[in-house]
């Protein structure tokens, strides 16, 4: 049996996304996998693991709420039907209390931190002595790969911490669905209501421009277009691409041949009021909507940690 503690200095760090993983690469390989969120009291267990419910097979039930002053109880009972055990911490708790469930369960500890906070979380990691398993950073940008391996690794080994695994960002991780768009924009289903969880990872704006529309649109996948419903020109050509979903702005409907196409190619259809440059700058805020809430991230953040840190680096080979 492997226990983990994963945790991290600061909130939004990725503790759901890698529990999440190694729970799914465990399973995969035919080991039993139980997920034990630990808040900071009872009153905070409501609506603990909804992000864990929305990422996992409805009939598969291996995870689970506790408070910090039972969490010690609640593995011990566990421990003898799994094979791994991940031990998601709130951010909230204090350092004293995680410390203390970290001695009385024996688990091993893995700190994630995002790129951008780094080395401030070192200490922080350090906190838990002999029992830290290493540092996995998060959300690594793509040009940021040399100063990782030449500046912040080299800083954390100088600091006594090893650095397990670095994952880059990731166009999936950060997509929001069809269902938060519209709600982020207080959009209308036109059509395609029953697609509300497909996943946008691009957005476009429909327009005037001196190369043809679909070369155009070619370009980004998984999209958004963002267009004024009385531009079947354009929708037409971005229909010839691959796309999620319509926003059409100005509170315009298509036409009925944009609405056929739409629905033959599933691409649902969202109305908002507003015209499109304010649509685009509410675009901006969706990205306080994203978080690890969707099966498609489970598997895809699965492979970055089978790539970046390496499962059996973190089970000793489980």
């Amino acid at each position: 049996m492997s226990l983990f503690y994963v945790t991290s200095n600061l909130p939004a760090q990725g503790k759901t996304a890698l529990c999440s993983s190694m729970a799914h690469l465990s399973l995969d390989r035919g080991v039993n996998a139980n997920i034990v969120k630990v808040v900071p009291h009872s009153s905070a267990l409501n609506n603990t693991v909804a992000n864990y419910e929305s990422v996992f097979p409805n009939d598969l039930e291996l995870f689970s709420a506790v408070p910090i002053n039972g969490a010690s109880k609640s593995l011990k009972d566990m421990k003898s039907s799994s094979g791994v055990i991940l031990m998601e911490g709130d951010s909230s708790i204090s350092t004293e209390d995680q410390e203390k469930l970290v001695s009385e369960t024996d688990a091993e500890v893995i700190v994630i931190s995002d790129y951008v906070n780094g080395i401030e979380c070192a200490e922080y990691a350090k906190g838990f002595g002999t029992k830290l398993k290493g540092v996995v950073i998060n959300f690594l940008p793509r040009f940021a790969e040399t100063d990782v391996r030449e500046r912040l690794v080299p800083e954390f080994e100088s600091l006594g911490v090893t650095v397990i695994g670095v994952i880059p960002e990731d166009r999936c991780l950060l997509s929001v669905s069809v269902a938060q768009i519209a709600e982020c924009l207080g959009g209308r289903f036109f059509s395609g209501e029953n697609l509300p969880d497909a996943l946008v990872q691009n957005f476009m704006v429909g327009g005037f421009g001196m190369d043809p529309g679909q070369y155009v649109f070619s370009t980004k996948a998984d999209k958004a277009v963002v267009i004024r419903g009385d531009r079947p020109d354009v929708q037409m050509s971005a229909l010839q691409t691959d796309v999620t979903c319509f926003i059409m702005t100005n509170g315009i409907e298509p036409i009925e041949y944009v609405t056929y196409e739409s629905q033959e190619e599933e691409v649902p259809i969202l109305v908002v009021e507003q015209d499109t440059l304010q649509t685009m700058e509410d675009v901006g805020n969706l990205q306080g909507n994203v978080s690890f809430d969707h099966p498609e991230k489970l598997v895809r953040m699965s492979y970055l940690i089978s790539s970046s840190v390496g499962l059996e680096l973190l089970t000793g080979g489980l």
